[in-house]
């Protein structure tokens, strides 16, 4: 199932000590990076809450916040690193000895330095709480993984219809192709007669030529490979787990198939043509870097 990068999950459950509320949320990203931020006295859950969190998860940068709002009648306890904080003043005076300031060491503000100071429950459980904030974090997984498959969903709906319209342009220039070659041994034989100036034209050395011409400018082969590439395309939407990687490698390969033919068909019935399959492969390709 093709699934979207962007996502957002949410939710929130009673614990025995308060309420915990869980949000994860990711934005397009070419590995799979998960950040976890946890209230001060849970930080020695975070790897456990980033397991959960990547098990359904392939790409993207997640982000993951757990909010918790404790009963009032939980006492707190509020946790000084007293040698960091001696730390900061040491440096501070020098500081001052180097500049010559006259301020005061800004004891208040090393509250907000979570370096610092940090405040968590007294006599806290990890355990217990490493217990009870499971069912609550794989719930907002859930709820972002729904999300992700829903954008994901209309993903692969533009993305087929897209593909399929690259296939009709396709088409279209495979039904110029005899025109191309006629328009193409017309031109030549005008200007080969030009450079005689009236000399009688061997037919089949021209015929020769023309052929050695022709099989530079053939596109028979790219406009094949380019099918190919299309139903690979498609096919890859209908696979399981993280395709946005193979996806966006064929689209590589499609563009490249693409360019040749411009190159090589000159004609101008086929510049509007193969301008339009660029376009589409723009568009295909900016949607590909949502899918996971």
């Amino acid at each position: 199932m093709v699934r979207s990068m962007t996502g957002f999950g949410r939710s929130e459950q009673k614990i025995s000590s308060g309420r915990v509320t869980v949000e994860i949320k990711a934005v397009n990203h070419r590995f799979c990076e998960i950040s976890v931020k946890l209230p001060g006295c849970w930080s020695a859950l975070e790897e456990a809450v980033r397991k959960w969190s990547r098990e359904n998860i392939f790409r993207g940068k997640i982000e993951v916040f757990v909010h918790f709002q404790p009963f009032e009648k939980d006492v707190k306890k509020v946790h000084i690193n007293w040698d960091l904080l001696r730390e900061y003043q040491e440096k501070f005076e020098e500081m001052k000895n180097i500049t010559g300031s006259k301020e005061d060491f800004p004891a208040s503000s090393m509250l907000q330095n979570e370096g610092i100071v940090h405040v968590e429950e007294e006599n806290t459980d990890l355990e217990r709480i490493r217990s009870e904030i499971h069912p609550c974090v794989m719930e907002a997984s859930q709820n972002f993984l729904l999300m992700r498959e829903e954008e994901g969903r209309l993903l692969k709906q533009e993305l087929q219809t897209r593909m399929v319209q690259l296939l009709k342009l396709k088409s279209n220039i495979e039904k110029a192709g005899p025109e191309i070659k006629a328009a193409f041994y017309n031109k030549l034989r005008q200007r080969v007669e030009e450079f005689l100036s009236g000399t009688e034209i061997e037919e089949s050395r021209l015929l020769t030529e023309v052929a050695v011409h022709a099989e530079k400018v053939d596109i028979q082969e790219e406009l094949s490979r380019t099918a190919s590439h299309a139903k690979q395309f498609l096919d890859t939407l209908e696979r399981e787990g993280a395709v946005g990687r193979k996806l966006d490698f064929i689209v590589q390969e499609l563009n490249r198939e693409v360019n040749t033919i411009g190159s090589k068909a000159n004609a101008a019935s086929l510049s509007a043509l193969v301008i339009e399959m660029k376009d589409e492969l723009e568009k295909i390709k900016e949607q590909v870097q949502n899918i996971e």
